[in-house]
């Protein structure tokens, strides 16, 4: 009896340790999409401000050329060149919250 209330305790204590790391974990990376008017957009510091919120873009280095991890597409799905979203476009973003950041995974150019 005893082994058993043991085995028991230990299984509760093991989930209730697994529900409490993942809502931390859920705490630090959370996703959630916007969708309004393009402020600025700052390609060469891997920025954008809309709805007046700033966002980071993700991009990295390949050759000695700017690679954009970020997503940019138009409504259809289709892949844009980052040169072609303005200040006053009405975009979609995909964004994830790291911690102190929010990135955009995705910009969706809407017309």
């Amino acid at each position: 009896m005893k082994k058993t209330t043991f085995l028991v305790f230990l299984l509760a204590f093991l989930l209730i340790g697994t529900c409490i790391a993942a809502i931390a974990a859920d705490k630090r990376l959370s996703d959630s999409q916007l969708t309004a008017r393009v402020m600025f957009i700052d390609l060469e510091n891997g920025m954008i401000n809309v709805a007046e919120k700033e966002f980071a873009l993700l991009s990295h280095e390949a050759e000695g050329k700017k690679v954009w991890d970020t997503r940019f597409a138009d409504q259809e799905g289709r892949q844009i060149d980052p040169d072609q979203i303005k200040p006053g476009d009405n975009v979609q973003l995909k964004v994830r919250s790291m911690g102190h950041i929010t990135v955009a995974m995705e910009i969706l150019l809407l017309e």
